[in-house]
């Protein structure tokens, strides 16, 4: 019995290959990893850079990594979130802060590293997304900010690949705040997130919201 299960216990073992291992600049990378059209993987540094505001990278499956971009604040600074490959060339993120305004911006880079900011956010409009976009049926990009808004609770946005910002939702406590989370598009059409507070007890919800913007609280947490 002893012999069968040293045996089922090798069978299963997985090995733990390190590709690249983050120095200095650029460092700290918060979010996943995207897979390109050219097989390697893309993503992004919070800190390190040129201008220590965060990164976009490249890695090869054998472990050769190139910084494609540097933030340097007015283009954005500290991206937690991945990559969103859009299909047409491009890959579109988010950063946190940085920006024309300092809340934040929606940008997208070529597999060659070049740049593009498409929103500053500016409080109003939303601020401080922390969650990556999601590619709507509509080609449109969609996404959360966990500040900004009337009442500073955050926000849900469409942009377009062109940048057009629409501020869809802006929360209002008792329909939930902070949404820290990426929205997941549902087979029906809609979709659907979460609020790290907000809602009757203030302890965060889950809503679903369709392309016009109007938005549904399907859960309120209570704590139990």
């Amino acid at each position: 019995m002893l012999a069968t299960t040293v045996l089922a216990v090798a069978a299963t073992a997985q090995s733990l290959t390190s590709l690249h291992s983050f120095a200095e600049f650029p460092k700290h990378p918060f979010a996943n990893l995207a897979e390109g059209p050219d097989g390697s993987f893309y993503g992004t540094t919070a800190y390190g850079g040129s201008n220590n505001s965060g990164t976009v990278f490249r890695v090869t499956t054998n472990g050769v990594l190139t910084t494609l971009a540097s933030f340097g604040v007015t283009n954005g600074a500290t991206p937690y979130a991945g990559l969103l490959w859009g299909g047409d060339g491009n890959f579109y993120g988010t950063t946190w802060s940085g920006g024309s305004d300092g809340a934040g911006t929606v940008f997208k880079v070529t597999l060659g590293g070049t740049l593009t900011t498409l929103v500053n956010f500016t409080g109003n409009n939303g601020a401080n997304p922390y969650a990556g976009l999601a590619l709507g049926g509509d080609g449109n990009f969609y996404g959360t900010t966990a500040n900004g808004g009337i009442l500073h609770f955050g926000t849900v946005f469409r942009v377009t690949p062109s940048g057009a910002l629409t501020t869809m939702v802006k929360f209002a406590v008792t329909n939930g705040a902070s949404p820290y989370g990426e929205l997941a598009l549902g087979g029906d059409g809609n979709f659907y997130g979460t609020t790290y507070e907000g809602g009757g007890w203030d302890y965060g919800t889950v809503f679903r919201m369709n392309l016009s913007g109007t938005l549904t609280t399907l859960v309120e947490f209570t704590g139990t």
